[in-house]
């Protein structure tokens, strides 16, 4: 139950989550060159977006090493 729990609790997961959703909601509602458009765009911020918090928490451990040595 605590790994649903962490999941749930991650940015990067509620981020690709909201995208997979968003992505299908933009298939069942709009034709295929403006789906395909709009898919892109959202894959493509959200990945930045989990890529940036990926760095900010890697940035986050190497703070907290250095602290330590």
């Amino acid at each position: 139950m605590s790994v649903i729990k962490a999941l749930f609790g991650s940015r990067k997961f509620i981020t690709a989550l909201t995208a997979l959703v968003g992505s299908v909601a933009v298939v069942l509602g709009f034709d295929e060159a403006i789906a395909a458009k709009l898919i892109t765009a959202i894959v493509t911020v959200a990945g930045l977006f989990i890529l940036g918090t990926a760095a900010e928490d890697v940035a986050a451990k190497l703070n907290q090493t250095d602290g330590e040595a």
